[in-house]
């Protein structure tokens, strides 16, 4: 079930602060309302663990990348291994998969989400990690795991210009100090806590 309350609460401040670019701010959006599932295929079950999810209209993905069906986001994070955010709860994952074909642990209470979005988001990531965020070698739909100032951190791309971000939940006052510090250059605004949307709900 999804964890009612904001992690970031009272770590990200109101209002806008810092700017010393011409740019438009950043915008934070916590996201809540969201449940996690981390879903594990047992060796050589992995088109096993496909059948028994697409009757809730799940895909598996292949590669650095997620799969968007019925509102519900499924990024692949280890060979045969998956997570799973989905609208309010996860039940309905543990109870499709079997224990003979794989295993289902309920991480919502565990993950903290946090959205991204601007035209300076990608020089914001850079701050943190070595990778190429630009859209040639992360386009939409790609994801990445990576560590940000000793902080893992999942990072999906929603659009052109929105990053979802998921850490530890007992990190997330840590990453919202990080976050908001590096966001000065370009001048950062909080936002009214978000839900997780399907992408053509997401501004591009």
């Amino acid at each position: 079930m999804a964890d009612p309350r904001d992690p970031f609460a009272g770590a990200l401040a109101d209002g806008q602060s810092g700017g010393r670019t011409n740019g438009e701010p950043i915008r934070i959006a916590p996201i809540v309302g969201v449940a996690a599932a981390q879903v594990q295929a047992w060796p050589g079950r992995k088109a096993d663990l496909a059948h028994s999810l697409a009757p809730l209209g799940l895909t598996l993905p292949d590669g650095l990348a997620f799969t968007e069906t019925g509102g519900r986001l499924c990024g692949r994070i280890a060979p045969g291994r998956y997570l799973i955010f989905s609208p309010d709860t996860v039940a309905d994952i543990a109870t499709a998969v079997p224990g003979s074909v794989g295993a289902v642990a309920d991480l919502s209470h565990a993950r903290a989400g946090v959205r991204i979005s601007g035209g300076s988001v990608e020089a914001l990531l850079a701050k943190g990690a070595a990778l190429p965020f630009d859209p040639a070698g992360f386009p939409p739909g790609t994801l990445a795991q990576t560590s940000i100032h000793h902080m893992g951190v999942l990072i999906l791309r929603r659009s052109e210009t929105v990053f979802d971000l998921y850490v530890l939940t007992s990190f997330a006052r840590s990453f919202a100090d990080w976050l908001t510090d590096a966001c000065r250059e370009f001048g950062w605004i909080t936002a009214h806590p978000t839900r997780l949307a399907p992408t053509a709900d997401v501004p591009a």
